[in-house]
C-alpha cells in the first residue's frame, strides 16, 4: 500500500524541506545589503529588503544566520548611510531577536498571517531607531518613517517563497523510500 505524495498545494509548513544551503543564505543577504546601498535605498518607501530576509532567514535557520550577520549588515548600512554608529545595527538585532522568538510559531500561520508579524517586527525594529535617534537629540523624523517597514513587510509574501525554493524536496514520488 502506498501513500500518496504532497500536494503541491499543500501548506509550506506541511511540506519537508532540505537543509538550507549556507552560501544561498549569504548570497540573499549580500543581494539584499546591496539592494539597500543603490542610491533610491533611503527614499521613506523603498523596503528595507536586508530587513526582510533577514526576517526570513531568522525565522527559517536561526543557527544559520543570526545576530552576527544582523550586526555587520547594520554596521555596514550605518556607515554607508552616514548616521549614528550602531542605529541600523540596533534594529537589525531587534529584528533578529524577534524572527528566532518566532521562529517555531510564525511557520504555522499562512503567508499572510506571516506578513502582518514580520510588519509588527519591522515597525518595532523602526520605532527603537526613532527613539535612539530622539535620545540622542535630532527632531522627530516624521511619519511617514514608518513607510519603509510596511512596504518591505508586503514584500513578505513574495519573497518568502522564493527564498524558501531551494529547499524544497522534489514532489516526485518513490515507493521505496519512506521520506
Amino acid at each position: 500500500m502506498s501513500t500518496l505524495p504532497p500536494s503541491p498545494f499543500a501548506r509550506p509548513s506541511a511540506l519537508l524541506l532540505l537543509p538550507a544551503n549556507g552560501f544561498f543564505a549569504a548570497f540573499t543577504l549580500i543581494l539584499a545589503l546591496l539592494l539597500d546601498i543603490l542610491p533610491w535605498g533611503q527614499l521613506p518607501a523603498v523596503p528595507q529588503w536586508s530587513a526582510v530576509v533577514l526576517s526570513f532567514w531568522g525565522v527559517q535557520q536561526p543557527r544559520l544566520v543570526g545576530f552576527g550577520w544582523a550586526f555587520t549588515l547594520g554596521l555596514i548600512l550605518d556607515v554607508h548611510a552616514g548616521a549614528v554608529l550602531g542605529e541600523q545595527a540596533l534594529g537589525f538585532l531587534v529584528i533578529t531577536f524577534g524572527a528566532v522568538a518566532l521562529h517555531r510559531r510564525l511557520p504555522a500561520f499562512g503567508l499572510f498571517g506571516q506578513m502582518l508579524h514580520v510588519i509588527a517586527l519591522l515597525l518595532l525594529a523602526q520605532a527603537c531607531r526613532v527613539v535612539l535617534r530622539l535620545s540622542l537629540g535630532a527632531e522627530f523624523p516624521g511619519w511617514w518613517i514608518f513607510l519603509s517597514p510596511m512596504t518591505s513587510g508586503l514584500f513578505w509574501p513574495l519573497l518568502a517563497p522564493l527564498l524558501l525554493a531551494p529547499q524544497r524536496r522534489t514532489l516526485a514520488f518513490d515507493d521505496t523510500r519512506p521520506l
